[in-house]
């Protein structure tokens, strides 16, 4: 990408965050539209077991760093291995503390596989440590916020969340389980709707898309 490209994406319309890309530019898909939409699928997948809420705001911030620079510049072509994952992860647990722990691993897990529920994992989440092999896509949260705010998003507000974390990790784990294949399914029935109504931009499978 040409500087001037960068200065556009950072400093001109940044309201122009894509999700995905298609073979003509105008075509990609933005990414307050992708998160929307897979939110209110997550909601209605995560509603039959009583955490509509929770698949909502899964939805919400399970590509929160697709705001940051380097996932844009890879949309362009530039940079590989880019973990966009770990943002929603580290705003889930900020924005709701204990209540967020579910939907922090859940964030977390949609591209690199579900975690443990241990201190172990909760630690690289709140330390911001990225995926083996990749780099994070922003270096500041509080840029990936402001574009999440700036592009009309808020976070609802969740009291309690429908996962109690009792200590027996066989029941923990169903729930986050539960929440988690409501989200992998619903971001992937968007995915696949995004790419059958478009034509898609030819590209080789790679780590972080």
């Amino acid at each position: 990408m040409l500087a001037t490209d960068r200065a556009i994406l950072i400093k001109g319309d940044m309201r122009k965050c894509f999700a995905h890309t298609a073979r003509h530019q105008e075509d990609w898909e933005p990414l307050k539209t992708h998160l929307l939409n897979v939110a209110a699928r997550a909601r209605q997948f995560a509603s039959i077991f009583g955490a509509g809420v929770e698949g909502y705001i899964a939805g919400l911030l399970h590509d929160l760093g697709k705001y940051g620079i380097r996932f844009q510049e890879r949309l362009h072509g530039k940079g590989r291995h880019i973990d966009h994952w770990t943002a929603g992860a580290w705003a889930a647990m900020k924005q709701y503390g204990k209540a967020g722990y579910c939907l922090s691993l859940v964030a977390q897990g949609h591209h690199v596989g579900l975690q443990q529920d241990t201190k172990e994992s909760f630690k690289k989440i709140c330390t911001r440590t990225p995926s083996p092999d990749t780099t994070l896509s922003a270096d500041s949260m509080n840029e990936l916020l402001q574009l999440f705010a700036e592009d009309g998003l808020s976070w609802p507000t969740l009291q309690k969340s429908f996962y109690s974390r009792t200590g027996k990790r066989c029941s923990d784990m169903l729930d986050v389980r539960m929440l988690f294949s409501a989200l992998v399914d619903a971001d992937y029935l968007e995915t696949e709707k995004f790419i059958n109504t478009v034509e898609v931009k030819p590209s080789r499978p790679t780590r972080g898309a």
